[in-house]
């Protein structure tokens, strides 16, 4: 079997959509998005406290309560933003496990290109596919 860019493409597809989906139900990474959802919500309860804390001041001592066009005030001068809430160390780690799911499918889809080369049959090489996929579940 020839290995064309519409073969390569397809097989790239369904590995990288493997990959994708074993990177979206890592059990790590749903508990770290987990915490992360509970500490932004319970941030943001906090912050919306502050906020109605901050109107009557500001009201008190004759200050604008609405900020530019876009906003009010009270939300320029406390300021949340949820990209802040992070853990490096785990983010890294999330990082490493990705990139070696990835390096595993460059593997494999080289292996296919190879044995492209060397003339297997079809069968061979959704085989080799199949393979592949089951093999980076595990």
């Amino acid at each position: 079997m020839r290995m064309t860019k519409v073969i390569r493409d397809h097989f790239e597809a369904e590995l990288s959509k493997r990959r994708m989906e074993i990177n979206a139900s890592d059990p790590l990474t749903v508990a770290y998005q987990a915490r992360r959802k509970a500490c932004i919500e319970e941030i943001s309860a906090l912050v919306e406290n502050l906020y109605s804390e901050v109107t009557p001041i500001l009201e008190k001592y004759g200050m604008d309560t609405k900020g530019c066009d876009r906003s009010y005030a009270v939300e320029d001068i406390i300021v949340f933003r949820d990209a802040n809430v992070a853990n490096r160390e785990e983010l890294n780690l999330r990082r490493d496990r990705e990139k070696s799911r990835y390096d595993e499918q460059k593997a494999i889809l080289k292996n296919i290109e190879l044995e492209c080369a060397f003339g297997s049959d079809k069968e061979f090489i959704l085989g080799l596919l199949e393979k592949g996929l089951a093999q980076m579940g595990e």
